[in-house]
């Protein structure tokens, strides 16, 4: 459950689509313009069950752009 499904595009994203991929799969500044949208979501939902889970879904997509933003960047590969 940890690697949520990425259910929508935000609008403000300009670059390519990651709609019905897996977060660990998406950038880090795609990843918190979707917390922004899952928060508005959950924000219009009346459920509170319903609102929990768009809540704990915006909160892992923050949770997966730190911890991409901290991975290491990969060494250019060297002429062989």
């Amino acid at each position: 459950y940890g690697d949520g499904k990425v259910i929508v595009d935000p609008r403000d994203w300009n670059g390519p689509s990651f709609k019905g991929g897996r977060m660990s799969e998406c950038p880090p500044d795609f990843l918190d313009l979707l917390a922004i949208v899952l928060d508005g979501f959950a924000d219009g939902e009346e459920d509170p069950k319903k609102k929990k889970y768009k809540r704990d879904d915006a909160a892992r997509s923050r949770g997966w752009a730190k911890r991409l933003r901290a991975r290491p960047a990969a060494a250019p590969m060297e002429d062989v």
